[in-house]
């Protein structure tokens, strides 16, 4: 009998501390682009890697201040952000490989395959 009385009040603060710890998880994205803005003294890769920590960092701010806080739908948002994803993974790759000079020699290679 005495429990009853308590539950309530330990839901509420399972809940409490459910969000808060979803909350500190979206801030973690964040990390690298504070990282990368007081250390200026960046390499090539994380030049070429910069749209995916600015994605990172927005997508982070966007589930905290519009999934949590203005409740909007997140349907739209997770196909944006996969498609957002691939194409600066895909940019970095692009520019870390030279990927023209990358083609051009797999072209020339074409007929001299050992096999």
């Amino acid at each position: 009998m005495k429990f009853s009385f308590y539950l309530p009040l330990l839901l509420m603060l399972q809940y409490i501390e459910n969000f808060a710890f979803v909350d500190f998880v979206c801030l973690l994205g964040i990390i690298p682009l504070i990282i990368y803005l007081f250390n200026r003294n960046v390499t090539i890769e994380t030049r070429y890697l910069l749209p995916l920590i600015f994605l990172t960092a927005f997508a982070s701010l966007y589930e905290i201040v519009g999934t949590s806080i203005f409740q909007l739908r997140t349907k739209y948002w997770f196909r944006s952000y996969i498609f957002l994803e691939f194409y600066t993974v895909l940019y970095f790759y692009y520019k870390l490989l030279n990927f023209k000079k990358f083609m051009s020699y797999a072209l020339s290679q074409k007929n001299k395959i050992p096999f």
